[in-house]
């Protein structure tokens, strides 16, 4: 496995001639037109296949797995372009295994919303342990806010991806209430009831995992937040289900913030079977521009973390996003969202070269578009994200979860497949 660096004069074609493979698989690996320019400072994932199948009239995913002794999801993994529901051609190519090392087995976990188009969803389930629809909700009096998940979970399903049922602050109105909690945790008999109806939800629509994310608590409901997750997981565990706790970035315990106070990471990590580090969002909708998840901010929060909470337990957080600022900044202006091929395809709209920031470690570019005024693009690409990977390693931690599955990110995935066995 190689990551190239486009320097002037590269073409695929040249690239793809120097490793001794194709123009179109370094282009599928990398979400790439194979026609448009590269970018001096454009960042390539290149994995050369080690064995090779060559499909035979009547072979399905199925049976070549068979063959090899390998299973339907590490197949899909190796081939992006190939769905598990749709047949194979004659004399079509199946990548069997590509030459390099696994460093062993984590849990991925991916975000989505419940609009996720069935392309984007099926291209990303066999890179997942878990699959997590955003959001359920609730009530002062313990009910929930109901969500459709049939499909994903439908889906999910056929190709051995669990369902985790995700309960946040979310309210009827659709807005989220940080004070919530407060107002349940408050009553015991609405906290039961709370704790019972994600209890049976999750039974009747076999989640295999629960995820709470309760953000922006004030201080005082710490304890009773940390309390409440023990006791959601002594119920969950007696079902066979997991309850994950999602962590807002802390460095340290007394870390000042409405974000941070409501989250006590011991607590909540001996009370919850994993937690899930928010390692993004330095970078922000209405923030100065910057990474969305400078690897040395992230690596502080996994630092503090695994001095405090069973490193087993913990998945990193880790984004799939990027953002378009305006320049110059002025606070309170909104930067745009986009997905990190998105800024690819910007970058080479405007023909711009990409940069990199080594203390962050993450990619950036500059455009200015066409009413004269400049941006800034801060965004992820194979480099920022095998930084992010090799905390996971050198923390020997449970795994990670994206934010989110909605854009389509080929490189995150390559690498994760090609780096590590995905737990099924």
């Amino acid at each position: 496995m190689y990551i190239y660096v486009v320097t002037s004069g590269d073409t695929l074609y040249g690239i793809a001639q120097r490793y001794g493979v194709s123009l179109n698989l370094i282009a599928s690996q990398n979400g790439l037109n194979p026609n448009a320019p590269l970018l001096i400072g454009q960042a390539l994932i290149i994995l050369v296949p080690e064995i090779q199948h060559t499909v035979k009239s009547g072979e399905t995913v199925y049976s070549i797995a068979k063959k090899y002794q390998t299973s339907v999801r590490a197949l899909l993994r190796n081939n992006p372009a190939i769905r598990y529901d749709q047949p194979l051609y004659p004399e079509q190519t199946v990548i069997i295994s590509y030459k390099t090392d696994k460093r062993g087995a984590i849990l991925s976990n991916g975000y989505t919303y419940p609009f996720i188009s069935t392309e984007q969803l099926d291209s990303t389930l066999p890179f997942l342990s878990l699959v997590t629809p955003f959001t359920y909700g609730f009530r002062e009096d313990g009910t929930l806010i109901e969500l459709d998940t049939e499909q994903i979970a439908k889906r999910a399903a056929e190709i051995g991806t669990y369902s985790v049922l995700l309960i946040s602050t979310l309210e009827d109105n659709g807005l989220f209430n940080s004070f919530l909690p407060g107002k349940v945790f408050a009553d015991a008999s609405a906290t039961e009831a709370l704790i019972d109806n994600i209890i049976r939800t999750a039974v009747s629509g076999n989640y295999r995992y629960i995820d709470v994310d309760f953000e922006f608590l004030p201080k005082e409901e710490a304890d009773n937040y940390a309390a409440f997750i023990g006791a959601l997981r002594n119920e969950a565990n007696k079902n066979g289900i997991s309850v994950i706790v999602a962590l807002a970035p802390k460095t340290s315990n007394a870390q000042p913030g409405l974000l941070y106070e409501g989250h006590l990471y011991d607590k909540l990590g001996q009370n919850a079977d994993y937690v899930l580090l928010m390692t993004y969002e330095w970078g922000y909708t209405y923030g100065p521009p910057q990474a969305v998840a400078p690897i040395d901010k992230v690596r502080q929060v996994v630092s503090y973390a695994v001095s405090v909470i069973d490193h087993n337990k913990i998945l990193l957080g880790m984004p799939n996003y990027g953002y378009n600022w305006k320049l110059p900044f002025t606070m309170g202006d909104a930067a745009s969202s986009l997905g990190n091929t998105q800024a690819i395809e910007l970058a080479q709209k405007y023909n711009q070269q990409i940069l990199f920031d080594n203390t962050a470690m993450t990619p950036y570019f500059y455009y200015v578009d066409e009413n004269g005024v400049q941006h800034v693009v801060w965004f992820e690409d194979a480099r920022s994200v095998l930084t992010k990977l090799n905390l996971i390693s050198e923390y020997d931690l449970a795994g990670m979860s994206v934010w989110n599955i909605m854009r389509p990110f080929p490189a995150l995935w390559q690498l994760t497949g090609t780096l590590y066995e995905v737990d099924e």
